[in-house]
């Protein structure tokens, strides 16, 4: 009888001490969790790829309801435009503006030897170059665009804005 009375208690303590444990790390696994996906929500090229998706699905959803980013550019007198960037926003951009009637007059990037090959119908320039005159700057690397807007007010007199104020606030067409 004796045996039956120290086994019960020892086994409720294994039992007790055994799921503590496994409580225990869950709780860490959590907290190692939720540091990781603190880190990756404040990582550079997360959140530079979460505005890009938001712009791009913003943009996709605005083309399925003929909306038309030409009537921003209309809106605000802006007929003579240039577009910093040819990466695939830039790309993207040039596509949607080609069938309209917003000239884009040249293309800015700063590595435009390497990034505008296939781009033969643009001019396009580099930081160095001396810019002419436009109505309007279009930046499309939207998660530099404060860094960009520096350097660029430098180089030309006109009102230099994102990509990201252009996509979403257009009107029907």
């Amino acid at each position: 009888m004796k045996k039956s009375n120290i086994i019960l208690p020892i086994i409720f303590c294994l039992c007790s001490i055994l799921s503590e444990i496994y409580i225990f790390k869950r709780y860490i696994n959590a907290i190692k969790n939720e540091r990781n996906r603190e880190f990756v929500e404040s990582d550079d090229k997360y959140i530079k790829f979460k505005k890009y998706y938001t712009l791009m699905n913003k943009w996709f959803v605005d083309k399925c309801n003929n909306i038309s980013i030409e009537i921003f550019f209309e809106n605000a007198g802006y007929k003579d435009i240039a577009v910093y960037g040819i990466g695939e926003l830039g790309k993207n951009l040039l596509l949607d503006l080609k069938r309209g009637d917003i000239n884009v007059k040249y293309i800015i990037d700063k590595s435009a030897e390497y990034s505008c090959i296939g781009m033969g119908e643009y001019i396009v320039h580099d930081l160095n170059d001396n810019l002419e005159d436009v109505d309007v700057v279009i930046v499309t690397p939207i998660a530099n665009f404060d860094e960009i807007k520096k350097v660029l007010e430098e180089k030309i007199k006109c009102p230099i804005i994102s990509l990201e104020d252009v996509i979403g606030v257009s009107s029907i067409r």
